[in-house]
């Protein structure tokens, strides 16, 4: 063999040595990441005042004695117990350091410390890896990967797109680097779906920090949870003093719920109500404004869809309804006003308005001329109308079809228990909360109908096209 082919031989195996090494190193880089981060991660469960859990979520140690997370997963808690994910070890919780609205974002002050991650310096581009540890659906210290799939920003708030799965229960935690430094918080506010995950930048979380932090000794100085108290027992009357609602007399009945036109609807089947009192109206922005003022709580964000179109800039139609309203937000509001919100079966047979089997509440005719809704294409029509714009139904009531969406008090199911039949509540437990009645940035006749019950979302999610009504049931008082 002549020296120049060996010396062409050493150099290709050196080369391969160094190729396969270096293979092997970014092979090990998911296990030496999980290795230094997973003991950062913790599970976080909140409960509301009777102890009954209302949200999980994931967290991890950002500081030796705070734990960042997303706000919506501890959104009115009265209680919060957090966990190791590694070991599932208690760690005691003194109260909520921070919060952010805007960037769903939440700092808990712990009582017992934990080892802190590493924030990044600098940030990731389009294409580069990344590595989530989460507890999707309570599986602890869960374990994906993928790349930033894109650079985004909603609602003033820097976001990475991410192809690494973000489930209900993974939400508020790491999202990170290849040198297991935090890059984002993983978020499931936005729907489901193929890459359609997120996580907001850490740098809105380090401005959560450092804008709290004593200038004395930098120190933890801590925020006593807001939380609505058991609202007394009251009278309507007291009920439409205090919150300008006005409220009619839905009579007690039964009635066939459902339809044959979609399986979610199905089956068909006799329901039978007490009579409740309902809102006239879906909630509106001067009325959310109230509830708001009184609870210390942040608006949500100005509507706008499609982009450029503001359609409440500053919250001015005063008059609309609110929207952008997640159902967690719809329930602390009705814990307030000492309401509640309807179930899927009050709702569609105060929708009916007395028309037994009819598609819409004014009959089996679609008629753009009695509901806020598109006509062609999706947002054409502007924005939401004012409350009692369009006609009521048998019951008196307003946008029973179009305007918003109105959150539903049952958990999803895929369909009904025929043999729940005497004021049901629907499912027991799941995954998402219900909305009925359809939006005005939809055309379809279809979602207008009374049983249409497909639009479905985890009790955190909000959308421009959102809102509520309220319902007071009289036995229950």
């Amino acid at each position: 063999m002549t020296l120049k082919r060996l010396l062409t031989t050493l150099f290709v195996q050196i080369l391969m040595a160094s190729l396969g090494t270096a293979l092997m190193a970014q092979d090990s880089t998911p296990k030496r990441v999980y290795k230094k981060a997973s003991p950062s991660v913790v599970v976080i469960i909140a409960l509301d005042e009777s102890d009954k859990p209302i949200g999980l979520g994931s967290g991890f140690y950002i500081k030796p004695y705070l734990v960042a997370t997303n706000l919506h997963v501890v959104r009115n808690a009265t209680t919060v117990r957090v966990f190791t994910a590694v070991g599932r070890k208690a760690k005691k919780v003194k109260g909520v350091y921070a919060v952010s609205d805007k960037h769903d974002l939440a700092l808990l002050k712990m009582e017992d410390a934990g080892s802190a991650l590493s924030s990044a310096k600098s940030k990731l581009e389009v294409g580069d890896p990344i590595y989530a540890i989460g507890n999707p659906r309570g599986l602890e210290a869960t374990l994906s990967t993928g790349i930033i799939s894109a650079l985004r920003v909603e609602d003033a708030t820097s976001m990475y797109q991410i192809t690494a799965p973000i489930s209900p229960g993974s939400s508020g935690g790491p999202v990170l680097n290849s040198n297991s430094e935090v890059v984002g918080i993983a978020t499931s506010q936005y729907r489901e779906g193929q890459n359609l995950n997120f996580a907001v930048d850490i740098k809105h979380l380090k401005d959560l920090i450092a804008s709290n932090m004593s200038d004395k000794d930098k120190g933890y100085a801590l925020i006593t949870p807001t939380r609505n108290p058991p609202a007394a027992k009251r009278t309507l009357a007291e009920i439409e003093g205090k919150t300008g609602l006005k409220f009619v007399k839905i009579p007690g009945g039964a009635f066939q719920m459902g339809s044959d036109d979609f399986p979610v609807e199905k089956p068909i089947h006799r329901v039978r109500l007490d009579g409740f009192w309902m809102s006239k109206n879906v909630v509106t922005v001067g009325q959310y404004e109230i509830f708001c003022k009184e609870t210390n709580r942040e608006m949500p964000n100005e509507p706008e869809y499609p982009a450029g179109n503001k359609f409440n800039e500053g919250w001015s139609k005063k008059d609309h309804p609110i929207v952008d309203v997640s159902w967690l937000d719809a329930k602390a509001y009705c814990a307030w006003a000492g309401v509640d919100l309807p179930t899927e079966a009050e709702w569609e047979y105060a929708a009916r308005g007395g028309l037994e089997g009819k598609k819409y509440p004014w009959g089996d005719d679609f008629d753009r001329s009695k509901l806020r809704c598109s006509n062609k294409d999706l947002g054409d029509s502007g924005g939401t109308a004012a409350v009692g714009s369009y006609p009521v139904n048998g019951y008196g009531l307003h946008d029973m079809a179009g305007n918003v969406w109105q959150w539903c008090l049952d958990w999803y199911a895929d369909k009904y228990n025929s043999n729940d039949t005497d004021n049901p509540k629907g499912a027991t437990a799941g995954t998402y909360r219900v909305l009925r009645g359809g939006s005005w940035d939809i055309f379809n006749p279809i979602y207008f109908r009374c049983a249409y019950r497909n639009n479905y979302y985890i009790p955190s999610y909000r959308d421009n096209f959102y809102g509520f009504r309220c319902v007071f049931r009289v036995n229950s008082r």
